[in-house]
């Protein structure tokens, strides 16, 4: 027979998990970290450039626009970042997927609703001008 669980021994319960999340959470940390690293190594310099200085604008990092987070400013800021980068730069939109850790049709999605969203609203208009004037003259 089981003997019954005291609040001492629940207590010491909870914080031993509470230990182990912590050190997985670190854990896992540290191993993104490592991820993003390498990641980083692989992106060529415009590419790069191009999420710096759309980062820079926005608010937010690069890994933020590498990340699989989808709140509306940094998907906005992602999009531009791959719209502008299929602009300034000669690769495919299977490289460029691969650069920004997305699909193809993701590159075309961004291009696609940027192009609509520019022609509709000028404040975006603009803020997309502005980060194009900090990048440089496109590719012709």
């Amino acid at each position: 027979m089981a003997t019954p669980l005291t609040v001492e021994k629940a207590s010491e319960r909870y914080q031993s998990a509470r230990r182990n999340l912590d050190i997985a959470a670190a854990n896992l940390c540290a191993a993104l970290e490592r991820d993003v690293e390498a990641i980083n190594e692989h992106i060529p310099a415009a590419v790069h450039k191009i999420m710096e200085t759309v980062a820079h604008e926005y608010g937010v990092t690069v890994r933020d626009i590498l990340s699989r987070v989808r709140t509306a400013d940094l998907a906005e800021a992602r999009h531009v970042a791959m719209h502008l980068a299929r602009v300034f730069t000669k690769f495919n939109l299977q490289a460029l997927g691969r650069h920004f850790c997305r699909n193809h049709s993701t590159i075309m999605h961004a291009q696609h609703s940027l192009a609509s969203r520019r022609d509709t609203d000028p404040q975006f208009a603009a803020r997309l001008e502005r980060v194009v004037t900090l990048i440089g003259q496109p590719r012709s």
